[in-house]
């Protein structure tokens, strides 16, 4: 039994390489002529010589669109989740909305039922008299203070 082919051990090297390297991110593991090379530790004139250097430059290809695809499915999931979370503030403002609705009818009908005029609700409350200024007027009015006599 003879030696097996080094084109053979450097193709199966380079093969099983790839295969692990495409299911990274090009950040983690790059693919080119030059990575291939130091990882596996062969010279890139052996790689050329073999002429790997296409099969290289296929699973570089095929990594970058596997990287594309996750960050669009990245990117697809980061707005499914902003919309998921809009829908649940919605339902809350909405809850909100029903109590506030709630709220008013129950005043409303008190109202109805002390004989108020309904369009006194709606209108504004008075502003208060600004007429003179109650600066230095303190806040216990009628009462002395404690150390007055």
């Amino acid at each position: 039994m003879g030696r097996r082919s080094v084109e053979v051990e450097v193709t199966q090297k380079v093969e099983a390489y790839l295969a692990i390297a495409e299911g990274k991110l090009p950040e983690e593991s790059p693919i080119h002529v030059l990575a291939v090379a130091e990882a596996l530790n062969v010279s890139r004139n052996t790689l050329y010589k073999y002429g790997l250097k296409k099969v290289i430059e296929e699973a570089a290809e095929r990594q970058r669109q596997q990287a594309n695809l996750s960050t669009r499915a990245k990117e697809k999931k980061a707005y499914a989740d902003r919309i998921k979370s809009l829908r649940v503030e919605l339902e809350i403002a909405q809850q909100q909305m029903i109590v506030q609705a709630e709220l008013i009818n129950r005043m409303r009908c008190n109202a109805i039922q002390f004989n108020m005029d309904l369009k006194k609700l709606e209108q504004p409350l008075e502003k208060s008299d600004r007429s003179f200024s109650r600066a230095g007027i303190t806040q216990r009015r009628g009462k002395k203070s404690a150390g007055f006599s």
